[in-house]
C-alpha cells in the first residue's frame, strides 16, 4: 500500500448498486444495438404480404393418397419495382464507373437502370426520348452510347434497340429468364449444399 493512501471499504448498498450496474452493463453489451436508418422511420418499405397454402400427401404403397397436413406460409414481397445491379469486384466497379464512363456515360447508365424494362435484355434508346428525359444533348447521348458500347454494357440490335449486358443490370430473375430460353446459357459455378 502506498503511503499516505486509505482503503475504502464500499458500504453494502454500493457494493449491490455495483453488482446491478456490472450485470446491466453486461446485458446491454450482449444485446445488439440496432441503428435504425432515418430514411425509413418515418416512410416505411412498402411491402405486399403473399400467404401460401399448400397440403402434403403422401403415396402408399398401394397407390392410395394419404393427405397429410396442410401448411401454411406468409411472406413478403418489396411493392415497389426494382431492377437488380450485379457488381462485380469492387475495384472494377471504381474502374468501370469512374474511369471508363465520363458523366455522359453515367447519365445514360442511370437512365437504362430506371427504364429497363421487365424480363427483357434489350432495351429502345431513342435519343429524342433520351434527352427529353435525361436533359441531355443530342451530342452528348451519342457520345454516351459509344461509352456504354465501347465499356461492353450495351451492343447494338437493331436501330435505336440495344442488348444490355445482363452481368450489369436486369429487370427480372435472369436465372429463370435464361433457363427458358436455353439452360446452357447459364454456367454453374458453385455448389451450396442444405
Amino acid at each position: 500500500m502506498i503511503s499516505g493512501t486509505k482503503t475504502l471499504t464500499p458500504t453494502k448498498m454500493e457494493y449491490y448498486y455495483y453488482l446491478s450496474l456490472c450485470k446491466e452493463i453486461t446485458k446491454m453489451a450482449k444485446e445488439k444495438v440496432v441503428e435504425i436508418n432515418p430514411f425509413v422511420v418515418n416512410n416505411p418499405i412498402k411491402v405486399v404480404q403473399v400467404n401460401a397454402e399448400g397440403t402434403i400427401t403422401k403415396n402408399a404403397k398401394d397407390g392410395v393418397l394419404y393427405e397429410g397436413s396442410i401448411i401454411k406460409s406468409s411472406y413478403y414481397i418489396d411493392s415497389a419495382e426494382k431492377v437488380n445491379i450485379y457488381k462485380h469486384s469492387v475495384g472494377y466497379m471504381d474502374e468501370f464507373l469512374f474511369s471508363k464512363l465520363k458523366s455522359k456515360g453515367r447519365d445514360l447508365y442511370l437512365h437504362i437502370i430506371h427504364r429497363l424494362p421487365k424480363n427483357q435484355d434489350y432495351m429502345q434508346l431513342k435519343i429524342s426520348k433520351v434527352t427529353s428525359c435525361t436533359g441531355m444533348s443530342r451530342n452528348s447521348v451519342v457520345t454516351a452510347i459509344k461509352e456504354l458500347k465501347t465499356a461492353g454494357i450495351i451492343a447494338s440490335k437493331a436501330q435505336s434497340l440495344y442488348w444490355i449486358n445482363p452481368e450489369f443490370m436486369f429487370n427480372g430473375n435472369r436465372i429463370t429468364f435464361y433457363r427458358n430460353i436455353q439452360e446452357e446459357l447459364l454456367e454453374t459455378v458453385g455448389k451450396i449444399n442444405r
